[in-house]
């Protein structure tokens, strides 16, 4: 699993595990699209208060295996909420987002915390 925070460090960790080159457009095709629709919900702008990025992280991989693992955990953590087309999905104060794409082939989740420390404290534990 490619782990990354931006698109010049998918690039860097692409060239280090020696991706295809579908796999690395791919991995920068979703993380644009996927940033473009978290950047999009309310929480996520209301909660950002001028704190500095990266408050995010990018999960990129196979459609299967660590993916859907990671995706299982978040969908069923309890301060997370996934953020879907309607707006994030959720039915209790969400400490976390995430947002997930995919191209038939590879997948993408972009996870966002409400603070720092919430996304190290994540970053611990998936990264």
């Amino acid at each position: 699993m490619l782990i990354a925070s931006s698109p010049v460090e998918i690039e860097a960790k692409a060239d280090e595990a020696a991706l295809a080159p579908e796999a690395r457009a791919a991995a920068l095709r979703l993380f644009h699209a996927l940033t473009s629709r978290l950047e999009l919900t309310p929480p996520v702008l209301a909660a950002q208060g001028g704190e500095d990025w990266p408050r995010h992280r990018f999960y990129f991989g196979p459609a299967t295996g660590s993916i859907a693992g990671l995706l299982d955990h978040l969908r069923t953590g309890p301060q997370t909420a996934e953020v879907t087309e309607e707006g994030p999905v959720t039915g209790h104060v969400a400490r976390t987002l995430f947002v997930t794409g995919t191209d038939g082939v590879y997948a993408g989740v972009l996870v966002a915390c409400a603070d720092a420390e919430q996304m190290r404290e994540f970053a611990g534990r998936y990264d």
